[in-house]
């Protein structure tokens, strides 16, 4: 065979293995293209946002194992106010990375509930975590950490649902403790994250002295964080999280420095819910629980907070304005 012949021969050899690759490529976009169309339009025919008996076929929860730590392991803090969705974020987290998400406190409670990296700290020696939860706002708690995610949720919300959490708990303030007790009368109910509490505390004294003094926190907090982490960071508002899913979880997953698949993002958004989502039994707006006083008191703080970082994060979406 003459150099033109195997030239030539060469050409269509190449052509050809160019050819099948394509064709796998499009039978795998395919593929992932129909898995999603599946899922969106099963669930705009039932008009169920539940899981359904396909999806689980098509996205199982998934199994997440803890990280060995090497010589540049980096630490990465995911910060919040209490109650903004931190714990829902790390089951996302989980869910589209494949490995376990810490914390800098121990909830034993979680860690029998999904969360096996729960009390691996970032000191741990060998073993580590994607992400570490933190509320701590102090600079001393937070050099642990060589950059952040920061979640931020509308205070507002986030100062509501903190109350929920903090009051709710407390069997004789709760709506739900016999359920979660099994009527069992303890003072602090074990299953904290679905506890309810009684509405009528958001009328009560101790509602206005929360609001005044947490509304503080929340502002000192992201104002601490962002200052700490300021080239080092990345800020997720939970709005994004809840309205905006996938686009969000690449800018996590490209912070991270990992590399999910399709099927990853897919999976991620069909088991989004977790365990711990605290579903309500009544309605608050915004409105009924907070007075002109402190409406104007948290619209300060989400001012401050706009001021100082130029507004970059539209946070302007977070100021109240009565309707009243």
């Amino acid at each position: 065979m003459n150099t033109k012949s195997r030239y030539f021969f060469g050409m269509i050899l190449c052509m050809f293995a160019i050819g099948f690759l394509c064709i796998r490529y499009t039978k795998f976009q395919l593929n992932i293209d129909d898995i999603k169309f599946n899922i969106t339009y099963s669930r705009k025919l039932t008009k169920n946002p539940e899981l359904l008996p396909k999806e689980l076929e098509y996205c199982p929860l998934r199994n997440v194992s803890i990280m060995k730590k090497k010589a540049k392991f980096i630490h990465v803090g995911l910060l919040s106010y209490p109650g903004s969705g931190n714990t829902w974020t790390r089951h996302m987290i989980q869910q589209l990375t494949g490995y376990c998400t810490g914390t800098v406190y121990c909830d034993q409670f979680l860690a029998r509930k999904g969360f096996p990296g729960e009390c691996v700290f970032p000191n741990t020696k060998t073993k580590g975590c994607v992400v570490y939860k933190s509320h701590y706002n102090v600079k001393d708690k937070l050099r642990g950490f060589q950059k952040a995610i920061i979640l931020i949720r509308n205070p507002f919300d986030a100062l509501k649902a903190f109350f929920n959490w903090n009051t709710g708990k407390r069997s004789q303030y709760s709506v739900n403790a016999a359920v979660l007790q099994n009527n069992n009368k303890t003072r602090i109910i074990k299953d904290r994250f679905h506890a309810l509490v009684d509405p009528s505390r958001f009328n009560s004294s101790a509602w206005y002295t929360y609001v005044k003094r947490q509304s503080i926190e929340w502002r000192n907090s992201y104002l601490t964080w962002l200052n700490v982490f300021d080239n080092r960071s990345l800020v997720v508002r939970y709005k994004d999280l809840r309205e905006n899913l996938i686009p969000t979880l690449r800018k996590i997953s490209k912070f991270l420095n990992v590399q999910p698949t399709e099927m990853d993002y897919i999976c991620t958004d069909v088991n989004k819910e977790g365990q711990h989502h605290r579903k309500q039994t009544y309605s608050l707006e915004t409105a009924d629980i907070f007075t002109d006083q402190l409406i104007d008191m948290v619209n300060n703080v989400i001012m401050t907070v706009m001021n100082a970082t130029k507004n970059r994060y539209s946070l302007k979406d977070f100021i109240f304005v009565n309707p009243r």
